[in-house]
């Protein structure tokens, strides 16, 4: 029952460019950091700031695309990304 059974997760920021880069985000070398030490991401993308729906299905796939985008591969294992939408 070791380390090697288990699976992490960890629950991320959404994805920014932004420079100077805001404590609510990571950009992709945070990402890209993680990745070698975890099973999971549960990116919390869920506070994007828009107040018109139509915006935020596109905004939710951008999130994940470069999200998911940022992970190198690893042999024998993935990543699997669990983007959180908003509730009401």
């Amino acid at each position: 029952m070791g380390l090697a059974n288990k699976k992490i997760g960890f629950a991320a920021p959404q994805y920014t460019e932004r420079v100077p880069k805001p404590n609510w985000g990571w950009d992709s070398s945070d990402y890209h950091s993680v990745a070698r030490y975890i099973d999971y991401v549960i990116a919390m993308t869920y506070d994007s700031g828009l107040k018109d729906e139509s915006k935020y299905q596109p905004w939710m796939k951008d999130q994940t695309t470069r999200i998911f985008g940022r992970f190198p591969g690893r042999p024998g294992t993935s990543i699997r990304l669990i983007p959180v939408p908003p509730t009401r």
